[in-house]
């Protein structure tokens, strides 16, 4: 099954005059709240994000229910207490599932495992309305993840196996 990226963009113009456009991708997933209703979201896709993100407006004000893996991590017997963080709110590490949808053209994949941050609280961030797809993301579900970049902007893929 293939489920197409899509893509937002920002023009930006620099204080010497130039003219720069940043890129984001994202896919569009649906998530299961409490009572069995559906919630329809973005999720940017950010393989330079070694965990991925539900945030708070999303899992709380939604009744997004996942199960709780721990509130600190450590490596080689030492507490890492920025791992948990994002955008200084304190996070636990958690589980929950979604599907990767197109609503256009119908296609829905398999639920998916999400192993995420989930902040305690509302942050000021911008992305507080967008799941964060990270690098494990694509790692734990095996996917197959493909963009190419064109002059007008970039397009791509992700592969899903059945």
């Amino acid at each position: 099954m293939i489920i197409p990226v899509h893509e937002r963009w920002v023009d930006f113009c620099t204080d010497l005059g130039v003219k720069v456009r940043a890129f984001r991708p994202f896919v569009r997933v649906e998530l299961i709240n409490d009572d069995g209703t559906t919630i329809r979201a973005n999720a940017i896709l950010d393989s330079g994000s070694p965990f991925s993100i539900v945030p708070y407006l999303i899992w709380h004000d939604q009744g997004i229910p996942w199960q709780a893996l721990g509130s600190r991590l450590s490596r080689q017997d030492k507490v890492d207490t920025t791992a948990l963080v994002w955008f200084g709110v304190d996070c636990q590490l958690g589980e929950t599932a979604l599907v990767l949808s197109d609503k256009p053209d119908g296609i829905r994949s398999r639920p998916m495992r999400v192993i995420a941050k989930f902040p305690l609280a509302k942050t000021s961030s911008h992305l507080e309305k967008e799941v964060i797809l990270g690098y494990n993301f694509f790692t734990d579900n095996c996917l197959e993840w493909t963009l190419k970049g064109l002059a007008k902007g970039g397009v791509g893929t992700i592969a899903v196996q059945e």
